[in-house]
């Protein structure tokens, strides 16, 4: 990976650079092990995952709600 990196090493940010060596790497060593979670982690995960969903989704429904009041006629 050090080799991959220094070939392409500019000066500033790198991470460009960073995820191709990580690519290739990838590419060349199929046999890499994943990264999994297991028991709690992976549970809690899931429910941090699905938490954001519904706050997503609730930013949208308000968001929704608000166009539609700015487009009501208002009447003083």
């Amino acid at each position: 990976m050090a080799a991959e990196r220094r070939g392409g090493r500019q000066r500033g940010k790198s991470d460009p650079i960073d995820g191709l060596a990580v690519a290739r790497a990838a590419l060349r060593e199929p046999d890499l092990p994943t990264a999994e979670l297991d028991g709690p982690a992976r549970e809690v995960w899931l429910l941090v995952d699905h938490r954001d969903a519904l706050v997503r989704e609730c930013t949208a429904v308000h968001n929704r709600l608000r166009w539609h009041l700015h487009e009501l006629p208002s009447r003083a």
